[in-house]
C-alpha cells in the first residue's frame, strides 16, 4: 500500500513538474514572439507616431493604440466589430502598409479587450448603442484634440459600421469622410437575408438535406430568444457558406486568427485576453442585446448624409448580406459616394485581400482629406 502511494505522488508530482515545464516553455515562446512583432513592427520614421495610452470615456479607462509614420498625415479611426472582438493586438501586420498614408487609431471600445473592466465597476446597463455612440464621440474629440486635426476619417466594419455612420450623421463637420466595411443596415433582416440566400443556394444545387435543415430553422430568427437563436443558427449558417464555397474560410479559423494575435501581441497581457468576446454584449434578454437586434439603419438615420461616403463591400458577403448593403447604397445621397467592390471577399477583407483595401484607401479615401464636397 505504501509502495502504491509512493508511486502515485511521484507521478502526480512528475505530471505538476511536467505541466510547470510547458507552461514555462509557452510563457517563453509567447515573449519572444512578443519581442519580434515589437521590432518588426517599430515605427522608425522621425515624424512617426507609436502611443499606446488609455484614456477617460464615458467614465471608464479605455484604450487607444494610434500608430503612423507621418505626424501629418490624415487620421483614420478603425471601429472594431463583434460585438465585443477588438483590434489593439492584432491588426497591426494588417494596417502597418495604411501607416505610410494615414496616422490610424485603434481602439478597445467599452468593456473589451485592454478597456475590459470589472463587473462590480461595470454594471451591465451601461452597455447600449447609446453609450457607445456617446463613447465614440468622445473617442474622436480627444482624437481631434491630441492630434491636432480638425477632421479626421473614419472607417467601420461589421458591428463598428453602425457607430460609424450614426457619426457621419451626428457630426458631419468633424469627418472628411465616412468608410463602412461590412456595412450593417438592418439586423433583422440580416439573419433572414442570410438564411434564404444558403437556402437559395441550398436549392440550386439540389441539396435537398440541407434545404430541409434551413427550412426547420423558419422562424428566423426565434421571437422569444433573437439573440442567442441568430448566434446558434449564424455558425451553422456560415460553416455551410464556407462548405459551399461560398464563404472563403471557416467560423474556427478566422476565431484562431483572432486567438493567436492577441496571443501574440505585444500590446495585451495575460489578463487581457480572458474577456473576448465579453458576455455582457451577448446574453439573452440584457439591454444591448435586444437593441442589437433591433438596428435598422436605414430608419434610424435615413439615406441623406452631409459627407463623402464610401462602402467597401464583400461580394460573397453573406453574414452582413450584400444583397441589403447593395440596396441601401443605391438610395444613398451624399457629396460623392462610392460602393468598392470585393469581389474574392465574404466577410474578411482584411484577410482575403488585403491589397485591394490598401488601393482603395489611397486612391479613393486619401484624396477626400484635399477635396471639398
Amino acid at each position: 500500500m505504501a509502495s502504491t502511494l509512493t508511486i502515485i505522488l511521484y507521478v502526480l508530482g512528475f505530471s505538476a513538474l511536467l505541466a510547470v515545464a510547458v507552461g514555462g516553455t509557452l510563457l517563453w515562446a509567447r515573449k519572444r514572439v512578443q519581442k519580434h512583432s515589437k521590432m518588426l513592427y517599430q515605427v522608425r520614421s522621425l515624424k512617426g507616431i507609436d502611443i499606446l495610452e488609455p484614456v477617460e470615456i464615458g467614465g471608464l479607462k479605455q484604450w487607444l493604440h494610434i500608430r503612423g509614420r507621418n505626424r501629418d498625415n490624415p487620421v483614420l479611426l478603425f471601429l472594431h466589430g463583434g460585438p465585443g472582438l477588438p483590434n489593439i493586438g492584432c491588426f497591426d501586420e494588417t494596417q502597418r502598409p495604411w501607416e505610410e498614408y494615414f496616422t490610424v487609431v485603434q481602439w478597445d471600445q467599452r468593456h473589451v479587450g485592454k478597456s475590459y473592466d470589472r463587473p462590480l465597476k461595470l454594471v451591465e446597463q451601461t452597455i447600449t448603442l447609446e453609450q457607445m455612440l456617446n463613447d465614440t464621440e468622445e473617442v474622436i474629440a480627444h482624437i481631434k484634440n491630441r492630434l491636432n486635426k480638425e477632421k479626421i476619417f473614419i472607417m467601420g466594419y461589421s458591428l463598428g459600421t453602425y457607430l460609424g455612420i450614426k457619426m457621419a450623421k451626428r457630426r458631419p463637420e468633424w469627418l472628411y469622410g465616412y468608410i463602412g466595411v461590412g456595412q450593417s443596415v438592418n439586423n433583422i433582416e440580416r439573419v433572414r437575408e442570410e438564411h434564404a440566400l444558403l437556402l437559395s443556394e441550398a436549392k440550386r444545387k439540389n441539396n435537398q438535406a440541407l434545404a430541409a435543415k434551413l427550412e426547420a430553422m423558419i422562424p428566423l430568427p426565434d421571437p422569444d430568444n433573437k439573440m442567442q437563436h441568430s448566434l446558434k443558427h449564424g455558425y451553422y449558417l456560415w460553416q455551410e457558406f464556407f462548405r459551399t464555397g461560398l464563404h472563403e474560410m471557416p467560423v474556427e479559423e478566422a476565431i484562431a486568427i483572432m486567438r493567436f494575435g492577441f496571443l501574440t501581441s505585444p500590446h495585451y497581457t495575460l489578463s487581457n485576453l480572458r474577456h473576448m468576446p465579453p458576455s455582457e454584449y451577448i446574453s439573452e434578454g440584457s439591454q444591448f442585446s435586444e437593441e442589437f437586434m433591433s438596428i435598422d439603419l436605414p430608419t434610424e438615420v435615413g439615406s441623406s448624409f452631409e459627407v463623402p461616403i464610401i462602402f467597401m463591400t464583400g461580394a460573397h458577403d453573406c453574414h452582413i448580406p450584400y444583397t441589403l448593403t447593395d440596396t441601401w447604397f443605391k438610395e444613398i445621397e451624399a457629396p460623392y459616394k462610392e460602393q468598392i467592390w470585393l469581389e474574392d471577399t465574404s466577410h474578411f477583407p482584411f484577410v482575403s485581400e488585403p491589397g485591394k483595401i490598401l488601393v482603395a484607401l489611397v486612391t479613393k479615401v486619401l484624396p477626400l482629406a484635399q477635396e471639398k464636397h
